[in-house]
């Protein structure tokens, strides 16, 4: 079985290709309505990404900033509930992916 869906495959394939740190895996981090999420340790550039890798509708951004939860920015398949996430903002010791 894959580790995201096919309309998240070509995301996550780069970031593991570039070997990118994976922070955490095919977990369900909040609710039954998560299937696979994978978090790596970048900054993704939503607009850039989005328009270089042509994603579908069903794929929606996701930003999440809470105080107690933490923060993720990133993509979300709202087909499937996969995601692709990353850091909230960008950081000197993270890559940015555009």
């Amino acid at each position: 079985m894959p580790m995201v869906c096919e309309h998240l495959k070509a995301l996550d394939d780069e970031l593991t290709a570039a070997r990118i740190e994976v922070i955490y895996r095919d977990r369900q981090p909040w609710t039954r309505n998560c299937r696979n999420w994978t978090r790596y340790a970048c900054y993704l550039d939503l607009p850039s990404v989005r328009a270089r890798l042509r994603l579908p509708e069903c794929v929606v951004d996701h930003v999440f900033k809470d105080h107690w939860q933490g923060e993720e920015r990133g993509f979300v398949c709202k087909e499937h509930h996969d995601a692709v996430i990353g850091e909230y903002e960008c950081r000197a010791d993270r890559p940015v992916v555009r």
